[in-house]
């Protein structure tokens, strides 16, 4: 889903590839192969990213069911936190989208409807979810027990030299010398497209 993503930006296969890779190999989902609820929520974020910038494209309707179904997948096959994070994400990206690029309605009409019809596929677990989110352990964290697990300013350092030791699972940063190289390259010249502003502000968001 990263290679389709990525290629339809820039119809560069070696760019594609190159991407998939590190989505993939990133620290932040190798470190999880022991969490794979977490690895099968993220796997399905580029095919919803995919889906948003088709629902603005020539044929929406086919890329509103598609984004129903990645939406639904990503709920069914995935630790609802993280699922959580992966909407917060696409929808500041949809919503970025639109007015960067001047959709009209029908473009956020069918967001909402490929939202909806994804939470409706997805109602044989949302529903039970629902009725026993009151008794998890998760509700009784506070913020303190939240950031238990950051970095401290010398593990940030970790993005560069990964032997730095610092808690994979719960702050991950490394995605390779050549991909912080790639993203340099870019953001110097962030305005040049939304998208730029858009996943550099991400990065620095989530770092």
């Amino acid at each position: 889903f990263t290679y389709a993503y990525v290629y339809s930006l820039t119809r560069s296969r070696v760019a594609a590839a190159y991407a998939g890779l590190v989505f993939g190999l990133s620290e932040a989902m190798l470190e999880r192969i022991a969490h794979v609820t977490t690895i099968h929520a993220v796997a399905w974020m580029p095919l919803l990213l995919l889906s948003i910038d088709g629902v603005r494209g020539e044929r929406p309707a086919p890329w509103t069911l598609i984004g129903a179904a990645a939406i639904a997948s990503c709920i069914l096959g995935g630790h609802p936190q993280v699922v959580l994070y992966i909407m917060y994400a696409c929808g500041l990206y949809a919503l970025a989208g639109g007015v960067m690029e001047r959709a009209g309605w029908r473009y956020y009409a069918r967001l909402a409807a490929a939202l909806a019809l994804g939470i409706a596929l997805t109602a044989v677990k949302a529903v039970p979810l629902a009725e026993t989110t009151a008794f998890t352990a998760r509700q009784a964290m506070d913020f303190g027990a939240f950031v238990s697990h950051a970095n401290t300013p010398v593990q940030m350092l970790s993005m560069f030299v990964p032997a730095i030791v610092h808690e994979g699972r719960e702050a991950p940063t490394y995605v390779g010398l050549a991909t912080l190289v790639l993203a340099l390259a870019a953001a110097w010249r962030p305005f040049r497209h939304w998208r730029i502003a858009f996943w550099l502000t991400v990065a620095v968001v989530a770092l």
